[in-house]
């Protein structure tokens, strides 16, 4: 097993937050901060929120997979991709993704309506469209 944090695709474009390899197991994580807005409409500011945290987090997700499957010689530890992972990531059909997405930035509005830690529940059932 190995990590990296904050892996490149190209100079200045990052991959993921955290790639994690375990065997056959390829884990991506994405990790986003976005402010929850307070405009006094709660279904206006959750989907405001959701669009910016989960959805953009989705989709770097999905993409991070795809460029990774499509070009796993060309991921980066470094921001201007001089140094390629130490670690080749070997891709057959065997490999399995697990991508994770972390959003912050609502526990104080789910606490308020919600109750309980302010976390979010979990939900595995988001596709790409």
């Amino acid at each position: 097993m190995w990590s990296y944090c904050n892996v490149f695709r190209q100079p200045g474009s990052e991959l993921c937050d955290l790639l994690v390899v375990c065997g056959n197991d390829v884990i991506i994580f994405s990790d986003k901060f976005c402010a929850y807005p307070e405009n006094g409409d709660a279904s206006l500011n959750w989907s405001r929120w959701f669009k910016r945290a989960v959805i953009k987090s989705a989709n770097q997700l999905w993409g991070a997979e795809n460029w990774i499957k499509r070009s796993p010689e060309r991921i980066f530890v470094d921001s201007k991709c001089k140094q390629e992972l130490p670690s080749p990531i070997a891709i057959d059909r065997d490999t399995r993704f697990h991508l994770v997405l972390v959003a912050h930035g609502a526990s104080q509005s789910c606490y308020d309506i919600f109750g309980g830690s302010g976390s979010l529940m979990i939900n595995t059932s988001l596709f790409r469209i």
